[in-house]
């Protein structure tokens, strides 16, 4: 687990990172406010943080475009079982028995339920991506500002 260490003359506060994250960005303004406190090490406080937001940005971008190739896979799958199903031909080019059809289905119902899953995951994570570069965004003006 990632852990931030902030010391200042009144106290000590440990954060986990993990933890906190995602979190609003008024919620990050008010840490970044804290680690002012300890002059010492706000520079080394702010490279750590700003390198845990830019590995975070990067897993999101991973994932967000895994989870997005996942869906077109499912939804493509999807396609082909609906074609076997409309036109009551098997892969191999023989008719559909009963059974078969039956079975088609639950193969379509499955892929159109995980293509759906996967492009919902893909916006999840096109989100806090949007949510940790905003976050490198405030972290940015701040350390211009000091």
């Amino acid at each position: 687990m990632r852990m931030l260490e902030i010391e200042w003359s009144r106290g000590r506060m440990t954060i986990c990172l993990n933890t906190f994250f995602p979190t609003t960005k008024a919620n990050v303004k008010k840490l970044l406010g804290i680690i002012d406190l300890d002059d010492p090490h706000r520079d080394r406080l702010a490279a750590q943080l700003e390198r845990y937001f830019r590995e975070k940005v990067l897993e999101c971008e991973l994932a967000k475009m895994a989870f997005a190739r996942e869906a077109a896979h499912y939804g493509q799958a999807a396609e082909w079982i609906k074609r076997r199903i409309e036109t009551g031909v098997s892969v191999i080019g023989a008719p559909l028995s009963e059974t078969g059809l039956k079975s088609e289905k639950g193969a379509y119902k499955y892929n159109i339920r995980a293509a759906k899953n996967s492009l919902m995951a893909s916006r999840r994570y096109s989100k806090l991506f949007d949510q940790f570069m905003g976050y490198l965004e405030i972290l940015s003006r701040w350390k211009g500002r000091l």
